[in-house]
């Protein structure tokens, strides 16, 4: 099974493409994306939904993870660009499961 991870920034965007195998995980890609501070909005989803399609044509993952929004709270300008990759990811998913998941501070 491939999964793709997806760190929704506002300005980085960072993911990860994973595959369970016999022996555990094997990492497949991994990245960012980067958008120009101060992007319009129409061409900051266009930029996004490009990347991503491309990257799911190349790796034809079965499920998603995205993380799930808490920094932006009382920020709503930078969590609605945030939501943008979110919007995306689950225009993407259709049937397939998107699971949100907590950041684990102090992980690596």
């Amino acid at each position: 099974m491939k999964i793709l991870g997806i760190d929704p920034g506002t300005t980085i965007i960072g993911y990860g493409v994973v595959e369970t195998g016999a022996k555990g995980l094997l990492c497949l890609d991994y990245g960012v994306f980067r958008v120009q501070t101060g992007t319009e909005t129409s061409n900051r989803i266009t930029s996004v939904y490009d990347f991503f399609e491309k990257l799911i044509k190349k790796h034809q993952p079965d499920k998603a993870g995205i993380e799930k929004l808490f920094f932006f709270k009382n920020n709503p300008s930078q969590r609605n660009k945030r939501c943008h990759t979110l919007g995306f990811a689950k225009t993407w998913s259709g049937s397939k499961r998107i699971h949100a998941f907590a950041s684990q501070a102090g992980c690596f």
